[in-house]
């Protein structure tokens, strides 16, 4: 099997793997997020809220919330 067609394959798999996680991820009612760290960039990791059941991204947490979960660990 050549390079090409096993490039192929892979893609086709991983395609696949893509669509299945999205229709897990529709159907979820996400009721257990959380924020965590996520990685924007090679170097950058952001907060993030997170559903701890499927692992979708959600959005962005306020300041607020970060805040009152003590996100970054100051001291009051």
């Amino acid at each position: 099997m050549d390079a090409k067609h096993r490039v192929a394959k892979l893609l086709e798999k991983k395609r696949n793997i893509e669509q299945e996680i999205d229709n897990i991820q529709s159907k979820c009612s996400h009721l257990n997020k959380v924020i965590r760290q996520v990685q924007t960039t090679s170097t950058s990791f952001d907060p993030r809220w997170i559903c701890e059941d499927c692992n979708k991204l959600l959005g962005y947490p306020t300041e607020f919330e970060l805040n009152k979960v003590n996100f970054f660990g100051k001291k009051h």
